[in-house]
């Protein structure tokens, strides 16, 4: 007997959208997997506890649908989209993931949303030594 597997057809997918000042912004969208392989997408995670997917089933046989399944079991025992949460008898809560996938900033353990911005102050000009 097969042993059953966790699939999920929805995710997030990380997009870029225009900032107002100029520039890209990324976030995250709620998509199904079958509309984000014709968009290209390449960063997935989970959308209900925001945990690293896999993602299975894109070779496109016939017959076949591709999904995502948690890559840490722990995620997968706590999401309400997991198969072990759902196979759970215990009473256990649905939880966020401890290690949620994060957009990248750059810098090594700040969140995107908490980067306060300095105002743009443009840098003083000089001309042949003298200072406007």
């Amino acid at each position: 007997m097969a042993a059953e597997r966790e699939k999920i057809y929805e995710c997030e997918v990380k997009r870029r959208r225009v900032r107002a000042g100029g520039g890209y912004e990324a976030f995250w969208k709620v998509k199904t997997l079958v509309e984000a392989l014709a968009d290209l997408d390449t960063e997935f995670r989970c959308k209900d506890c925001g945990g690293a997917v896999k993602l299975l089933g894109r070779n496109g046989k016939a017959g076949t649908v591709p999904f995502v399944e948690h890559k840490d079991p722990s995620d997968a025992a706590f999401c309400s989209s997991g198969l072990l949460f759902r196979k759970s008898t215990d009473g256990r809560e649905a939880r966020l993931s401890p290690r949620p996938v994060m957009l990248r900033t750059g810098l090594p353990g700040v969140r995107p949303d908490t980067i306060a911005l300095p105002a743009f102050v443009p840098a003083p000009i000089v001309v042949e030594g003298i200072e406007n």
